[in-house]
Protein backbone atom coordinates (compact mmCIF):
# COMPACT_ATOMS: atom_id res chain seq x y z
CA UNK A 1 0.00 0.00 0.00
CA UNK A 2 1.07 3.27 -1.04
CA UNK A 3 0.28 7.00 -1.12
CA UNK A 4 -2.29 9.13 0.39
CA UNK A 5 -4.97 8.32 3.04
CA UNK A 6 -8.57 8.53 1.05
CA UNK A 7 -10.18 8.58 4.17
CA UNK A 8 -8.93 9.87 8.07
CA UNK A 9 -10.27 8.08 11.45
CA UNK A 10 -10.38 10.30 14.37
CA UNK A 11 -9.40 8.27 17.62
CA UNK A 12 -10.16 10.17 20.84
CA UNK A 13 -7.97 8.92 23.85
CA UNK A 14 -10.06 8.91 27.23
CA UNK A 15 -8.30 7.04 29.24
CA UNK A 16 -8.24 8.13 32.75
CA UNK A 17 -10.13 11.55 31.18
CA UNK A 18 -13.50 12.38 31.03
CA UNK A 19 -14.24 14.76 28.17
CA UNK A 20 -16.34 15.26 25.22
CA UNK A 21 -15.20 13.16 22.40
CA UNK A 22 -17.60 15.02 19.47
CA UNK A 23 -15.89 14.83 15.76
CA UNK A 24 -14.20 11.19 17.16
CA UNK A 25 -14.99 7.53 14.79
CA UNK A 26 -13.40 5.62 17.98
CA UNK A 27 -12.38 5.64 21.50
CA UNK A 28 -9.47 4.45 23.09
CA UNK A 29 -10.72 3.19 26.81
CA UNK A 30 -9.54 1.26 29.79
CA UNK A 31 -12.74 1.15 30.75
CA UNK A 32 -16.65 0.01 29.54
CA UNK A 33 -17.94 3.27 27.74
CA UNK A 34 -21.29 3.72 26.55
CA UNK A 35 -22.80 5.36 23.02
CA UNK A 36 -22.24 4.37 19.59
CA UNK A 37 -18.28 5.44 18.97
CA UNK A 38 -16.25 2.08 18.52
CA UNK A 39 -13.96 1.15 21.54
CA UNK A 40 -10.57 0.27 20.62
CA UNK A 41 -9.22 -1.47 23.76
CA UNK A 42 -5.71 -0.35 24.78
CA UNK A 43 -3.30 -3.67 25.90
CA UNK A 44 -0.55 -4.12 27.88
CA UNK A 45 -0.57 -7.56 28.46
CA UNK A 46 -2.13 -10.69 27.13
CA UNK A 47 -5.99 -11.04 28.03
CA UNK A 48 -7.77 -14.35 28.95
CA UNK A 49 -10.34 -13.99 26.12
CA UNK A 50 -10.70 -11.88 23.35
CA UNK A 51 -12.10 -8.63 24.08
CA UNK A 52 -15.20 -6.52 22.64
CA UNK A 53 -13.35 -4.06 20.81
CA UNK A 54 -13.02 -3.02 16.94
CA UNK A 55 -9.71 -2.52 17.47
CA UNK A 56 -6.61 -2.82 19.91
CA UNK A 57 -4.07 -0.19 20.98
CA UNK A 58 -0.67 -1.01 21.68
CA UNK A 59 1.57 1.88 23.20
CA UNK A 60 5.33 2.34 22.27
CA UNK A 61 6.47 0.47 25.96
CA UNK A 62 4.75 -3.08 24.20
CA UNK A 63 6.74 -2.73 20.74
CA UNK A 64 8.68 -6.01 22.01
CA UNK A 65 6.11 -7.85 23.55
CA UNK A 66 5.77 -10.44 20.70
CA UNK A 67 3.75 -12.59 22.57
CA UNK A 68 0.80 -9.59 22.78
CA UNK A 69 1.13 -8.64 19.30
CA UNK A 70 0.87 -12.31 18.08
CA UNK A 71 -2.43 -12.67 20.24
CA UNK A 72 -3.92 -9.34 18.58
CA UNK A 73 -2.99 -11.07 15.02
CA UNK A 74 -4.55 -14.76 15.74
CA UNK A 75 -7.84 -12.88 17.21
CA UNK A 76 -7.88 -11.05 13.71
CA UNK A 77 -7.97 -7.55 15.58
CA UNK A 78 -7.08 -4.90 13.46
CA UNK A 79 -4.01 -3.45 15.51
CA UNK A 80 -3.46 0.30 15.94
CA UNK A 81 0.59 0.11 16.82
CA UNK A 82 2.00 3.50 18.64
CA UNK A 83 5.48 3.21 17.32
CA UNK A 84 6.68 6.58 18.98
CA UNK A 85 10.79 6.48 20.04
CA UNK A 86 10.58 3.24 17.66
CA UNK A 87 13.68 2.51 14.84
CA UNK A 88 12.07 1.27 11.60
CA UNK A 89 14.23 -1.92 12.10
CA UNK A 90 11.94 -2.96 15.32
CA UNK A 91 8.80 -1.60 13.52
CA UNK A 92 9.52 -3.82 10.62
CA UNK A 93 10.04 -6.64 13.26
CA UNK A 94 6.95 -6.18 14.62
CA UNK A 95 4.89 -6.28 11.35
CA UNK A 96 6.83 -9.80 10.76
CA UNK A 97 5.38 -11.02 14.06
CA UNK A 98 1.76 -9.90 12.99
CA UNK A 99 1.76 -10.92 9.64
CA UNK A 100 2.85 -14.13 10.58
CA UNK A 101 0.69 -14.93 13.25
CA UNK A 102 -2.38 -13.59 11.33
CA UNK A 103 -1.45 -15.71 8.72
CA UNK A 104 -2.00 -18.83 10.86
CA UNK A 105 -4.70 -17.31 12.96
CA UNK A 106 -6.67 -18.02 9.48
CA UNK A 107 -9.46 -15.34 11.53
CA UNK A 108 -11.76 -13.73 9.24
CA UNK A 109 -12.26 -9.82 9.88
CA UNK A 110 -15.40 -8.81 12.01
CA UNK A 111 -17.59 -6.36 10.05
CA UNK A 112 -17.75 -4.83 13.15
CA UNK A 113 -13.78 -4.41 13.27
CA UNK A 114 -12.31 -0.37 12.99
CA UNK A 115 -11.92 -0.19 8.69
CA UNK A 116 -7.90 0.21 7.84
CA UNK A 117 -7.33 1.23 3.95
CA UNK A 118 -7.01 -1.53 1.68
CA UNK A 119 -8.77 -3.82 4.42
CA UNK A 120 -4.85 -3.65 6.31
CA UNK A 121 -4.82 -5.87 9.95
CA UNK A 122 -2.31 -3.05 11.41
CA UNK A 123 -1.65 0.62 11.46
CA UNK A 124 1.76 2.18 12.48
CA UNK A 125 1.24 4.85 14.65
CA UNK A 126 3.96 7.42 14.16
CA UNK A 127 4.47 9.67 17.53
CA UNK A 128 7.01 10.99 19.84
CA UNK A 129 8.03 10.93 23.18
CA UNK A 130 8.80 13.93 25.34
CA UNK A 131 10.40 17.00 23.47
CA UNK A 132 11.31 14.86 21.16
CA UNK A 133 10.94 16.81 17.11
CA UNK A 134 7.94 15.10 15.20
CA UNK A 135 10.07 14.16 12.42
CA UNK A 136 6.63 13.38 10.29
CA UNK A 137 8.37 12.21 7.29
CA UNK A 138 8.97 9.11 9.70
CA UNK A 139 5.06 8.20 8.28
CA UNK A 140 5.93 7.90 4.52
CA UNK A 141 9.22 5.94 5.22
CA UNK A 142 7.33 3.23 7.57
CA UNK A 143 4.39 3.07 4.62
CA UNK A 144 7.07 2.83 1.96
CA UNK A 145 8.60 0.03 4.41
CA UNK A 146 5.84 -1.66 5.21
CA UNK A 147 3.03 -0.94 2.44
CA UNK A 148 0.63 -0.46 5.23
CA UNK A 149 -1.18 1.99 6.60
CA UNK A 150 0.35 4.96 8.72
CA UNK A 151 -1.25 7.59 11.08
CA UNK A 152 -0.33 9.79 14.13
CA UNK A 153 -0.30 9.78 17.62
CA UNK A 154 -0.87 13.63 17.99
CA UNK A 155 0.69 14.77 21.49
CA UNK A 156 1.85 18.18 19.85
CA UNK A 157 0.08 21.55 22.66
CA UNK A 158 -2.43 23.33 19.51
CA UNK A 159 -2.71 20.09 17.27
CA UNK A 160 -1.17 19.30 13.48
CA UNK A 161 -4.22 17.85 12.04
CA UNK A 162 -3.85 19.49 8.13
CA UNK A 163 -0.24 18.39 8.58
CA UNK A 164 -0.83 14.96 9.34
CA UNK A 165 -2.97 14.33 6.91
CA UNK A 166 -0.97 15.54 4.07
CA UNK A 167 2.00 13.58 5.41
CA UNK A 168 -0.36 10.71 4.74
CA UNK A 169 -1.95 9.94 8.22
CA UNK A 170 -4.93 7.42 7.79
CA UNK A 171 -5.89 7.05 11.32
CA UNK A 172 -4.95 10.55 14.01
CA UNK A 173 -5.26 9.38 17.54
CA UNK A 174 -5.49 12.26 20.12
CA UNK A 175 -6.54 13.19 23.02
CA UNK A 176 -9.00 16.11 23.83
CA UNK A 177 -10.20 18.88 24.81
CA UNK A 178 -10.78 20.69 21.49
CA UNK A 179 -11.13 17.69 19.39
CA UNK A 180 -14.43 18.46 17.59
CA UNK A 181 -12.41 21.60 15.85
CA UNK A 182 -9.26 19.32 15.75
CA UNK A 183 -11.41 16.42 13.78
CA UNK A 184 -13.20 19.23 11.45
CA UNK A 185 -9.49 20.72 10.17
CA UNK A 186 -8.07 16.98 9.89
CA UNK A 187 -10.95 16.46 7.37
CA UNK A 188 -11.07 19.50 5.85
CA UNK A 189 -7.24 18.70 5.05
CA UNK A 190 -8.67 15.87 3.23
CA UNK A 191 -10.70 17.23 1.28
CA UNK A 192 -8.16 20.14 0.01
CA UNK A 193 -6.09 16.95 -0.83
CA UNK A 194 -8.62 15.11 -2.88
CA UNK A 195 -7.88 12.32 -5.67
CA UNK A 196 -4.45 11.41 -6.32
CA UNK A 197 -4.67 11.67 -9.99
CA UNK A 198 -4.57 14.97 -12.58
CA UNK A 199 -7.39 15.35 -14.38
CA UNK A 200 -9.54 18.49 -15.05
CA UNK A 201 -13.19 19.04 -13.13
CA UNK A 202 -15.98 18.84 -14.76
CA UNK A 203 -16.26 22.35 -13.64
CA UNK A 204 -12.76 23.76 -15.16
CA UNK A 205 -14.08 22.40 -19.06
CA UNK A 206 -15.47 25.73 -19.82
CA UNK A 207 -13.13 27.55 -18.49
CA UNK A 208 -10.48 25.74 -20.12
CA UNK A 209 -12.17 26.03 -23.49
CA UNK A 210 -11.92 29.97 -22.95
CA UNK A 211 -8.60 29.60 -22.02
CA UNK A 212 -6.79 27.37 -24.73
CA UNK A 213 -6.21 28.46 -28.43
CA UNK A 214 -6.35 26.85 -31.60
CA UNK A 215 -4.90 27.44 -35.10
CA UNK A 216 -6.33 30.07 -37.32
CA UNK A 217 -6.07 31.62 -40.35
CA UNK A 218 -3.74 34.70 -40.01
CA UNK A 219 -4.92 36.14 -43.55
CA UNK A 220 -7.85 35.24 -45.85
CA UNK A 221 -7.37 31.75 -47.82
CA UNK A 222 -8.62 30.80 -50.88
CA UNK A 223 -9.24 27.42 -52.29
CA UNK A 224 -6.41 25.72 -53.49
CA UNK A 225 -4.13 27.18 -50.83
CA UNK A 226 -1.05 25.66 -49.70
CA UNK A 227 -0.53 26.47 -46.09
CA UNK A 228 2.82 27.42 -44.58
CA UNK A 229 3.51 28.26 -41.14
CA UNK A 230 2.80 31.78 -41.46
CA UNK A 231 -0.61 31.60 -42.87
CA UNK A 232 -1.60 30.22 -39.04
CA UNK A 233 -1.76 31.97 -35.68
CA UNK A 234 -3.36 31.20 -32.81
CA UNK A 235 -6.72 32.74 -31.26
CA UNK A 236 -9.13 31.38 -28.44
CA UNK A 237 -11.03 29.88 -27.29
CA UNK A 238 -9.43 26.29 -27.64
CA UNK A 239 -10.70 23.74 -31.07
CA UNK A 240 -13.96 22.53 -31.70
CA UNK A 241 -15.29 19.50 -33.29
CA UNK A 242 -12.62 18.68 -35.97
CA UNK A 243 -10.31 21.83 -35.21
CA UNK A 244 -6.74 21.80 -34.74
CA UNK A 245 -4.71 22.72 -31.51
CA UNK A 246 -1.53 24.46 -31.31
CA UNK A 247 0.61 20.79 -31.25
CA UNK A 248 -0.94 19.69 -34.23
CA UNK A 249 0.34 22.66 -36.62
CA UNK A 250 2.28 19.90 -38.52
CA UNK A 251 -0.70 17.95 -39.74
CA UNK A 252 -2.04 21.74 -41.29
CA UNK A 253 1.47 22.83 -42.73
CA UNK A 254 1.94 21.82 -46.17
CA UNK A 255 -1.95 20.70 -47.01
CA UNK A 256 -4.03 22.46 -49.41
CA UNK A 257 -7.56 24.32 -48.66
CA UNK A 258 -10.49 22.44 -50.12
CA UNK A 259 -12.45 25.92 -49.83
CA UNK A 260 -11.77 29.48 -48.64
CA UNK A 261 -11.49 30.04 -45.21
CA UNK A 262 -11.29 33.71 -43.93
CA UNK A 263 -9.05 35.57 -41.85
CA UNK A 264 -9.55 34.58 -38.20
CA UNK A 265 -11.67 31.37 -39.31
CA UNK A 266 -10.20 28.07 -37.50
CA UNK A 267 -9.09 25.49 -39.60
CA UNK A 268 -10.59 22.36 -39.14
CA UNK A 269 -9.95 18.96 -41.40
CA UNK A 270 -13.21 19.32 -43.40
CA UNK A 271 -11.03 22.47 -44.65
CA UNK A 272 -8.17 20.84 -45.94
CA UNK A 273 -7.71 18.19 -49.12
CA UNK A 274 -5.88 14.95 -47.80
CA UNK A 275 -6.56 12.76 -44.74
CA UNK A 276 -4.74 13.75 -40.88
CA UNK A 277 -1.36 12.31 -41.01
CA UNK A 278 -1.17 9.93 -38.03
CA UNK A 279 0.47 11.45 -34.79
CA UNK A 280 4.13 10.60 -33.64
CA UNK A 281 3.63 8.52 -30.54
CA UNK A 282 3.91 10.69 -27.12
CA UNK A 283 6.98 10.82 -25.81
CA UNK A 284 7.24 9.04 -22.57
CA UNK A 285 10.39 8.92 -19.79
CA UNK A 286 9.59 5.62 -19.25
CA UNK A 287 11.73 2.83 -21.65
CA UNK A 288 9.98 0.73 -24.50
CA UNK A 289 7.87 -2.34 -23.51
CA UNK A 290 9.29 -3.73 -26.66
CA UNK A 291 12.24 -3.90 -28.80
CA UNK A 292 11.51 -2.05 -32.11
CA UNK A 293 11.04 -3.46 -35.12
CA UNK A 294 14.19 -3.45 -37.76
Amino acid sequence: MTGHATNVTIVADIRQQDFSVEGADAVICDVPVAGPLAKVVALRDVPAAKPEACAAYVGPGEITHRALIETIALWGLPLLLDTSGATLKEVSRVVGWHQLAFRAGAVLQQSAALALPGGAQICLLHGWLGDAPPNLRAMSRMQRQALLPVGLVDCSPHGIAEIAVAAGASVIVRRPPGLAGYARAARAALALLGADRKHPDASEFAMLKQLRRKLVASRSLAAGHVIALDDLTLESPGPGEGEFAPYQVSQVVGRATKRAVGKGSGISAADLDGSVPEAPPWFSPRPPQHKPAG
